[in-house]
């Protein structure tokens, strides 16, 4: 389970409810009773012939507004506080929809369970929308609390009401720690899928009203301009048929997706849980046609750069591809989707589809509006919550979503069934109203287009994982210890000998942009992930200068848009099972040559942290280091008790872009660039008299400075932050002279 609004940081004014007040009694607001056997069995049901939205949440419609309940009070410096908490008995986790959210700037909201150990936030003035609409994702526990502050100068009175809270009674962060649903042993994940991993990029995993969850695909269309559109199955939003006129965009408005939740690697023997730490919320309605159970959405934000979205591209060329009668012939045909709210997989088929009508328990849809494969998946199946999820032909075209079916696995063995998806070509031209049209979003300059290829809006600067240890093939994943009390003693993580720091080692030749981490972490024990700090050095023989700032190592859901300089977190829990978190740094860093990707840790700790390593090819260099107040920093194959030759599971995930190629200087250097980080100046110095223009830019492209330049000039750079990167370039009637400096 992921989180998925964009947040700011920061933390809440009081965590401690006891902090404030001896008696809290008036603090919590009871949700009521319910039929938990009722609601089981009638999941049961949904699994049957329709692969309904995954229901994980009984939901209560409540109405709680600011200042009317919980409690309020006022601080020494006028900013107002109020606090609501919320109880529903048994709950594994709980989430609210804020139905009005209308807050000023300098507001801040957060939520969080009793214990402070999940928190959300802060959510902000930039979260206000035009529906005043906020969803939020769960937070564990059956008891969380709403913090709210605002400035005595604020511009006007915040608004905020819920009236929706969900009970989680199926504790969906417990649910992947099972490394997937039981019932879909026979379902491969993506990673084994080579020959799509573009289009797998295009598949994300829906939270739909707080409490089901779906699947869906990010679409292009013959403009190839960007926007955002979902493809996802109508009978997720209405409730599998059994809401009679819902309204479709409040619905919409409440939906979370989640990007390349998945297991990044095609091992079975790794159990652990994906990265989920790249969303987005809510979606508004583009075209809803019931009688294909077709739903296409738009984001209300564009996917950002480092969650490397895919525009899936699509066809409607039924009449080319049709052989023999109602068949599509351009196969194997691949789906793409998220079982039982789980990481993402795929299913395969080497087979033709066929194009029927199909009637269910619940709906009779549109006569010859569904595709389903002809014979059985080759590969793989589906599960409830696949529902919505992308068909792909051969040139990796979408041609239809997942209505429902009755695939299913016999243990690690495809049991066979049937699947049936809806057909997109029969919704592109289907009703009266225009804007209600497949055809009038997905070719939006009327090409008359039957197909579109697929996009990748970030290809020019693509993003790559880069790693030291190939865990598909030889080498394994480990969690070395040593001396008599393995658990205690992990060589990379908390021990005996109170190891302070460790780092791997990297190398590129060239240029990159340095976005954040991927850790690989076995089951963590910790009181405080705060203690444990990650930071980047760069040095030929070792860690040696750190460059860009340390942060704290939250595994945390969290977005950075470079242009507003906007962020989310929240803490993910690692105490139950081995996790691979992304970790985004807070600002780019550039790195060329060696470069290490380290975390350090404290002393006397009640956390038990460690990352994995690699068990090595023996050919291959360890790039492992650790540090020690005796001895600094040093290799792991040097370890005092535990010599090894091994690599740390650490990721960095790096983004090539041309900006970074510094030109080649059309002269020898005219003058001597230089900067001065203590008083921040930057010099330039030259032997004789110049003429011409100093300029800085960013690492990605942004002119941060600009100004004449004459014999000798002294700058004042103030703007960039410390361990930044700049890239100066002089231009002279002489030629023109490249430099990068360090901020």
């Amino acid at each position: 389970m992921v989180d998925a609004q964009i947040s700011h940081g920061g933390n809440p004014l009081f965590p401690k409810p006891s902090l404030l007040r001896a008696n809290a009694s008036d603090l919590f607001i009871e949700m009521p009773d319910f039929n938990l056997d009722s609601l089981l069995q009638d999941d049961l049901l949904n699994e049957g012939n329709m692969r309904g939205a995954f229901r994980f949440a009984n939901k209560f419609h409540t109405e709680i507004r600011k200042g009317e309940a919980g409690q309020n009070f006022t601080l020494n410096d006028g900013t107002k506080i109020w606090q609501v908490g919320i109880r529903s008995k048994g709950a594994f986790s709980i989430n609210v929809l804020f139905s009005e959210y209308h807050i000023p700037q300098g507001a801040k909201l957060f939520v969080y369970s009793l214990s402070t150990a999940h928190i959300l936030g802060a959510f902000t003035h930039e979260n206000n929308s035009d529906d005043q609409i906020l969803p939020l994702s769960p937070v564990m526990g059956e008891e969380i609390i709403i913090e709210y502050s605002e400035p005595a100068d604020a511009d006007f009175e915040g608004r905020l009401s819920i009236t929706e809270v969900n009970h989680d009674y199926k504790d969906i962060f417990k649910y992947e720690p099972q490394f997937d649903s039981p019932k879909g042993e026979c379902i491969p994940d993506i990673a084994c899928l080579k020959e799509a991993r573009d289009i797998s990029r295009s598949a994300v995993l829906l939270i739909i009203n707080g409490n089901s969850g779906c699947s869906g695909t990010l679409l292009n269309n013959t403009s190839g301009d960007g926007t955002p559109y979902l493809l996802t199955a109508a009978h997720c939003l209405n409730g599998s048929f059994s809401v009679k006129n819902p309204d479709y965009n409040k619905v919409a408005g409440s939906i979370i997706a989640f990007f390349n939740y998945e297991k990044s690697i095609c091992n079975t023997k790794y159990q652990f849980k994906g990265s989920q730490e790249m969303s987005l919320a809510g979606t508004s309605v583009a075209s809803i046609i019931e009688p294909i159970d077709i739903a296409l959405l738009k984001f209300k934000e564009t996917p950002p750069d480092y969650f490397r979205p895919y525009y899936a591209g699509w066809t409607i060329d039924y009449d080319k591809a049709s052989q023999t009668g109602n068949t599509l012939r351009n196969y194997p045909y691949t789906n793409i989707h998220h079982p039982a709210f789980g990481m993402k997989k795929f299913a395969y088929s080497n087979d033709y589809l066929g194009l029927i009508s199909l009637s269910l328990d619940v709906y009779t849809f549109m006569p010859n509006s569904h595709w389903h494969i002809n014979r059985e998946w080759t590969q793989g199946a589906t599960l409830g919550g696949s529902s919505g999820s992308g068909l792909f032909d051969n040139n990796n075209l979408l041609v239809g979503g997942l209505t429902g079916g009755n695939s299913e696995c016999n243990g690690t063995e495809e049991a066979g069934g049937a699947d049936f998806f809806f057909a997109l070509f029969r919704g592109w031209d289907y009703g009266d109203d225009p804007k209600n049209k497949l055809k009038t979003y997905l070719d939006p300059l009327n090409t008359r287009a039957i197909s579109c290829k697929g996009m990748d809006p970030y290809a020019a600067e693509p993003f790559g994982k880069l790693s030291n240890a190939d865990y598909n093939n030889t080498e394994t994943l480990e969690n070395t210890s040593f001396g008599n009390d393995a658990n205690k003693n992990y060589l990379f993580g908390h021990n005996s000998l109170e190891t302070e720091e460790f780092a791997e080692e990297f190398y590129t030749d060239k240029p990159l942009i340095l976005s954040g981490a991927y850790f690989f972490c076995p089951k963590v024990v910790y009181a405080n992930l705060s203690e444990v700090t990650i930071k980047v050095y760069k040095g030929d023989n070792g860690p040696g200068e750190q460059i860009g700032n340390s942060q704290q190592f939250k595994p945390v859901y969290k977005e950075y848009y470079r242009d507003s300089g906007t962020f989310y977190e929240k803490i993910k829990r690692m105490s139950g099972y081995a996790t691979e978190s992304f970790v985004k740094l807070d600002e780019d860093i550039v790195v060329e040559g060696k470069f290490y990707i380290a975390y350090q840790i404290t002393y006397p700790s009640d956390n038990s942290f460690s990352v994995f390593n690699a068990k090595l090819d023996p050919r291959k260099k360890n790039t492992a280091w650790l540090r020690d107040k005796k001895r600094g920093w040093f290799e792991a194959s040097n370890h005092p008790i535990k010599p090894i030759k091994t690599s740390l599971a650490i990721q960095p995930l790096l983004q090539y872009s041309p900006k970074l190629r510094i030109e080649k200087n059309t002269s020898e250097d005219i003058a001597l660039i230089s900067y001065d980080r203590k008083n921040k100046v930057l010099k330039i110095a030259s032997g004789e008299e110049l003429s011409g223009k100093i300029q800085i830019f960013s690492t990605t492209g942004v002119l941060i400075f600009e100004s004449a330049v004459d014999r000798q000039n002294d700058f004042n750079i103030n703007s960039p932050k410390m361990g930044s990167i700049g890239i100066v370039r002089l231009q002279t009637g002489k030629g023109s002279q490249t430099s990068k400096i360090l901020f």
